[in-house]
């Protein structure tokens, strides 16, 4: 069942590792703002096996203290006893849950061996986030390879932030950066009214949650 569903969401490629970096590079304008190019070039598909089934999410690989690190959204990987990480390149490696904070809903995930075909972004965190800044993420909504989105702070919350980018299922984990390529936090949800499986998502109200990857890893 686990082979089939990658089966199913693999981007089938033989092209190197160099191809790969060019060939990502060459997809974004030139003239975009580095935070949406860093928010492509870092995300990676997830998807999780638990007793509850397939869990699919998104989620941006980091570099600090020469480890990589793939930040993402806890209910993506929550119960997590397969959890498997798709490269663009259509690469997939394993991963472990590393750190969880439920209450905030982030996780943050090591890969067990060195990710190739996917860009590991030096983290820095954004401290001027006010209203009106602009952001940008790229996900993984299920049936579509990745989605680029753009938009801009637009309220608080008292954990984090609201922002009015298209955010789509499957886009949970992704990491919202800002135009300098500081991060702004990550998605966890999505408005919605109704009960599963018929919600209906309110598109433009996408909450964020900060996370600073340096304090939590020096922390340990």
């Amino acid at each position: 069942m686990r082979n089939i569903l990658f089966s199913l969401l693999l981007l089938a490629s033989d092209t190197s590792h160099a191809e790969v970096q060019n060939l990502s590079s060459s997809l974004v304008h030139e003239d975009a703002e580095e935070g949406l190019r860093l928010a492509f070039e870092s995300s990676v598909q997830l998807v999780s096996i638990s007793e509850k089934g397939a869990a699919f999410g998104s989620g941006n690989l980091f570099i600090y203290n020469g480890e990589q690190y793939i930040i993402t959204a806890n209910h993506v990987v929550a119960g997590s006893l397969f959890l498997d990480i798709l490269e663009k390149d259509g690469n997939v490696a394993s991963g472990i849950v590393f750190l969880t904070n439920p209450e905030l809903d982030l996780a943050i995930i090591k890969p067990v061996t060195r990710l190739t075909g996917t860009t590991a972004v030096d983290f820095e965190f954004a401290n001027d986030n006010k209203l009106g800044k602009e952001v940008y993420h790229c996900g993984h909504p299920i049936g579509v390879s990745f989605n680029l989105s753009k938009g801009m702070i637009t309220t608080y919350e008292p954990t984090g932030y609201i922002i009015n980018s298209l955010s789509l299922p499957g886009t949970s984990g992704s990491v919202v950066f800002d135009k300098y390529g500081k991060v702004v936090g990550v998605i966890v949800s999505v408005a919605g009214f109704g009960e599963p499986p018929n919600t209906q998502l309110i598109e433009g109200i996408v909450k964020v949650i900060p996370i600073d990857l340096k304090y939590v890893i020096d922390s340990m």
